[in-house]
């Protein structure tokens, strides 16, 4: 046998449907505002939340360019 197709559910089906039958794209969900979730912090829950997120975004930030000079074959920055 061929590969297995897995079906479509059935919401994105009914949404793709409709916008064909009235010609129109489906409205994307904007997704929760962020001005009005950071209204509701103060400026200590702020900075708290920044100083957790530093390191972890860092760490990735770094694994992501070491792997890009990897790919292209340069180990360190600025060697030619």
């Amino acid at each position: 046998g061929g590969p297995a197709r897995r079906a479509a559910p059935p919401a994105a089906v009914q949404r793709r449907e409709a916008a064909v039958s009235t010609g129109t794209a489906p409205e994307p969900d904007p997704g929760p505002d962020p001005d009005a979730l950071l209204r509701g912090l103060d400026r200590r829950h702020l900075d708290a939340l920044a100083h957790r997120l530093v390191e972890p975004v860092s760490r990735l930030v770094r694994a992501d360019l070491r792997a890009a000079r990897e790919r292209t074959g340069r180990w360190r920055d600025g060697t030619r």
